[in-house]
């Protein structure tokens, strides 16, 4: 008799089916297996579809090229005047920090600022306000320690977290100058030559080719400078952060973690997943320290995030790069060619994936080419009654697993084992997990959205497990500890797992259906 796809041997006589009048060690091992050891399935095999269909396309960019009009629905007057503006601007700095004057004019810079960040302190940190001050023997005393370009980005990194904390605007109008002149008077890779300048003086408002010559300053070497100016920023506002946090009257762990968020953020995670391990990590001494501890190291954390976009918004209100940037293209850009990226099917893998557990799941590791080849292990995997494995078909043809474990009715959660395939199945398995697990969360039919978690090496095969370890970035993990009988599967030895899911907040009453035994005779 034959045996319909997927090949489900669930007695002995499906066994003796299957294997027809041949003799051979594999059937006389299933049947042994067989009589000895009625298949417990778990609960979650029956929530699931008979089948679970999935389409894989092998997408691959395409280009072409388009022309774009010029946006003409800008203001001419507006144009001209918002140049003439800058231009005035630029060459008035220009006359009053000439860059002949070389580490002079970083003096006078220098002096200003100090003087705006007394005022701002309430206090004359190096200087006095008397007349005596004002001769050459106090700028020999400035240059002597401030006179290279780290020290006025020094300078302009302290006045920048004075006007974050006051939104002061004579400290504003400071920062405004202190950065242009830091490109004027920067190093070589962004201070324009003389030449440059001297075009700057006698160009007229109405020249595109001032406002191609502006657009070179603001939007390409002035963003420069800012780039230099962002890295000690940040890394004197996370300075300050630490400090607070090293403050906090909490256990060495508690802060310890809070300066490893700090530190996450710097090196550009994801700011909600910055507060999701922030809030688990809370939770954990939430009952052994006060709350007013826990609400003051939130408070740094906050600040920390909130201050992060604070720079590029002053930059955008103060220097109005995105009105220069819409002006040039549409004064200085006629017809310009674009090319656009056009998405084209290359492709396509219809694949089958069969919930199982039965018999024939002693012979999985055959299929899809992973160590469950070996008797033993395989034997343990089948009398687990946790394990369920997801065949995957392509036609006809057999050629992976997903195992699964159950814990829904112990943990509440799904654990995925692993997801194994043939190495030389003839398909496109880099987009395999980014459309199944999505279908397997929506063809879960419960009441309840249970949590599935996966560990740290999921595939056999390195383009799944590549697109697994890019999909898994940026995922909460947390602890899980499987019973002693489970260490045959090896993702539950990890002391962590990744959290693919989170479960729903609803939590129905406990399952209560029996775990099911087909008899091993059939009857």
């Amino acid at each position: 008799m034959a045996i319909p796809l997927p090949y489900r041997l669930r007695t002995v006589a499906d066994i003796q089916d299957f294997f027809g009048g041949r003799q051979s060690a594999t059937r006389r091992w299933l049947l042994s297996f067989a009589r000895q050891h009625p298949v417990v399935t778990p609960p979650l095999l029956k929530r699931l579809p008979e089948r679970i269909e999935l389409g894989l396309l092998d997408v691959k960019p395409s280009f072409r090229t388009v022309v774009r009009s010029p946006d003409r629905t800008v203001d001419v007057e507006d144009a001209v005047a918002f140049i003439g503006r800058w231009r005035d601007q630029l060459v008035d700095l220009l006359e009053t920090y000439p860059p002949d004057h070389g580490t002079e004019a970083l003096g006078d810079l220098v002096r200003e600022g100090l003087q705006v960040r007394s005022r701002m302190r309430k206090e004359l940190a190096l200087v006095d306000d008397s007349p005596d001050e004002q001769d050459a023997s106090w700028k020999e005393r400035i240059l002597g320690a401030l006179q290279t370009s780290r020290n006025v980005n020094a300078l302009l990194v302290d006045l920048m977290r004075c006007y974050l904390s006051t939104r002061n605007p004579a400290v504003a109008a400071f920062l405004e100058k202190g950065l242009l002149l830091s490109v004027l008077h920067g190093p070589r890779t962004v201070r324009p030559g003389p030449e440059w300048l001297d075009e700057l003086r006698r160009r007229a408002p109405t020249s595109s080719a001032l406002l191609d010559q502006l657009y070179d300053f603001l939007c390409r070497r002035f963003r420069l400078a800012v780039a230099q100016f962002y890295r000690p920023w940040l890394y004197e506002l996370a300075r300050l952060s630490k400090d607070r946090i090293l403050r906090v009257p909490a256990p060495p762990n508690l802060r310890r973690g809070a300066l490893e968020r700090i530190e996450e953020i710097r090196q550009g995670e994801k700011p909600a997943v910055v507060r999701s391990r922030l809030a688990t990590l809370l939770d954990v001494y939430r009952s052994g320290v006060p709350a007013t501890a826990l609400r003051r190291l939130t408070d740094v954390v906050e600040n920390f995030l909130e201050k992060l976009p604070a720079l590029d918004r002053f930059l955008e209100t103060r220097f109005e790069l995105e009105r220069l940037e819409r002006y040039r293209r549409a004064y200085c850009l006629f017809e310009p060619v674009e090319e656009i990226s056009v998405p084209a099917i290359t492709n396509r893998v219809d694949l089958v994936l069969y919930p199982c557990k039965d018999y024939h799941d002693l012979l999985k590791g055959q299929h899809s080419g992973d160590c469950t080849r070996e008797h033993e292990l395989a034997a343990r995997h089948l009398r687990n009654p946790r394990f369920l494995n997801l065949r995957i078909f392509h036609g006809d043809s057999w050629i992976g697993n997903v195992y699964v474990l159950d814990y829904t009715a112990t943990h509440r959660t799904i654990v995925l084992d692993r997801i194994q395939l043939q190495r030389s199945a003839a398909l496109l398995p880099a987009g395999f997990l980014g459309d199944f697990l999505p279908e397997l969360n929506a063809r879960l039919a419960t009441d309840e959205a249970f949590p599935i978690l996966g560990p740290r090496v999921l595939s056999n095969s390195p383009a799944i497990q590549e697109s697994y370890r890019r999909h898994r970035l940026g995922f909460e993990t947390q602890p899980f500890h499987a019973p002693p009988e489970d260490r045959c599967f090896e993702s539950v030895r990890d002391p962590e797992l990744y959290v693919l899911r989170p479960g729903s907040a609803r939590r129905p009453e406990p399952l209560a259906a029996p775990a099911r035994a087909l008899s091993p005779s059939g009857a």
